[in-house]
């Protein structure tokens, strides 16, 4: 039998197997990143009820915590910035060209020239005026209102009382703000905002015509001139259909160090300090700018296509969402969330083209190991695994079941809903985790 009939086989064989099982990597309690989304809201624009029907139904990224504070979105246009402002900040002008500008703010109102301009100051501002930070840190601690904490979040999170010593760690009084010092854990939170918006296709394509139409009526020839004309409106006709969804997000990280951690336990867990008092007037808590990233999907209505016009739309948006997210994770290494190992010889996990996965791809074989020092968790790695160039990633994309990709002769690929990566001998599911290392 072939090599690559057996491999095909042996595959099979696993997929039939890991299904039968229903392994599901949310179940799993392991150590991951957490994140909290919040929406940036707009203006009116072209089928927004559909567009934030999608975006609210869009399944909270399941390789991360769901850090919820409580706030899911706000209107940039609470938070005016002032020419001031924008001077002071150093806000960079729109990068757009001319034509595309005027195509893009017209059918948007105006919106792109806004996010390019301001919304980087308005999302500062909205963090300042409604403490983002210190939500995020109050909910690490489950600060209530008398200003009384607990640590039974961060036990949950970071996979304490797997051992008897945490155990014994977890019910020492003395010792419970050293959870304090689980960096990894508690500064690997990350608030994200998101920007939708749906430009119509039409109003850039009738510019671009227009202007096309009017270098022609410049040409002296007649013939070539009506060239000129017929090709500016066939280019028309194919491009003015349907919208262009853009989502653009802004990725912020909390704040939390050594120091962040020793003026805590100082001000929060010093009985001599009015800790209530303190934490209303601290300036403790910040959020970082990491980032930002912006995806675009072309949405079109085919005469062709089995889809109604909603669902169109709601492929688009989230499939975006996931593609932004994906942009997010391979170029700023601290968001690069972590993924169980599912099973060995060959090594697989249930991640795929939705997180951007590519063949040939290295991950970090990652191991959590206690660090000496601080007493927390956290991830080393022992080695590494290259995505597989021969067996298939799994295709989890949104809408993937319904209208899979097809192969050369217009057949369906069906994947198995896991990858599969070369290496990783040593590798041991319920011990071991991927990460992406470049």
């Amino acid at each position: 039998m072939p090599q690559n009939a057996l491999r095909a086989i042996l595959l099979t064989c696993l997929f039939i197997a890991l299904t039968s099982i229903d392994i599901n990597a949310q179940e799993i309690n392991y150590r991951r990143s957490s994140l909290h989304l919040i929406l940036i809201e707009s203006d009116n624009f072209p089928n927004k009820e559909s567009v934030m029907s999608s975006y609210n139904s869009y399944p909270f990224p399941d390789r991360y915590n769901e850090h919820n504070i409580g706030i899911k979105s706000f209107n940039p246009a609470n938070y005016k910035i002032t020419d001031a402002e924008r001077e002071a900040n150093g806000s960079a002008k729109s990068k757009l060209g001319k034509l595309t500008s005027k195509a893009v703010s017209e059918s948007s109102n105006g919106m792109i020239d806004s996010v390019a301009r301001d919304l980087p100051l308005q999302i500062e501002k909205f963090i300042k005026d409604n403490q983002i930070a210190k939500k995020v840190a109050a909910k690490w601690f489950n600060r209530k209102d008398d200003g009384t904490i607990d640590y039974e979040l961060i036990k949950q999170r970071g996979a304490y009382s797997a051992s008897a010593e945490d155990k014994d760690m977890a019910n020492a009084t003395a010792s419970a703000s050293d959870y304090l010092l689980d960096f990894e854990l508690i500064g690997n939170s990350f608030v994200v905002f998101n920007k939708q918006t749906f430009v119509s296709n039409e109003i850039a394509a009738r510019i671009i015509r227009d202007i096309a139409l009017s270098k022609a009526d410049s040409i002296p020839n007649e013939q070539l001139k009506q060239k000129a004309i017929e090709g500016a409106n066939k280019i028309y006709e194919r491009t003015k259909e349907g919208y262009t969804v853009i989502t653009k997000s802004w990725l912020y990280q909390l704040n939390w160090n050594e120091e962040v951690a020793t003026t805590f336990k100082s001000y929060f867990l010093n009985e001599k300090i009015d800790s209530k008092a303190a934490w209303d007037t601290t300036t403790l808590f910040k959020l970082n700018f990491i980032g930002d990233e912006v995806s675009s999907a072309l949405v079109t209505f085919s005469l062709k296509t089995k889809r109604t016009e909603n669902e169109i739309i709601d492929l688009a948006v989230k499939r975006n969402i996931d593609n932004v997210f994906s942009k997010l994770q391979k170029k700023y290494e601290v968001f690069r969330p972590v993924s169980p190992v599912t099973t060995v010889g060959p090594v697989t996990a249930r991640i795929g083209k939705k997180e951007g996965l590519e063949p040939g791809q290295t991950f970090d074989v990652l191991e959590s190991r206690k660090d000496p020092k601080t007493g927390a968790y956290k991830y080393e790695s022992i080695g590494t695994v290259k995505v597989s160039k021969k067996a298939p990633i799994w295709d989890n994309r949104i809408g993937s079941k319904e209208e899979p990709e097809l192969d050369e002769s217009g057949n369906p690929i069906v994947t198995p809903e896991f990858t599969t990566f070369d290496g990783g001998k040593k590798v041991q599911p319920g011990m071991h985790f991927l990460r992406l290392k470049k």
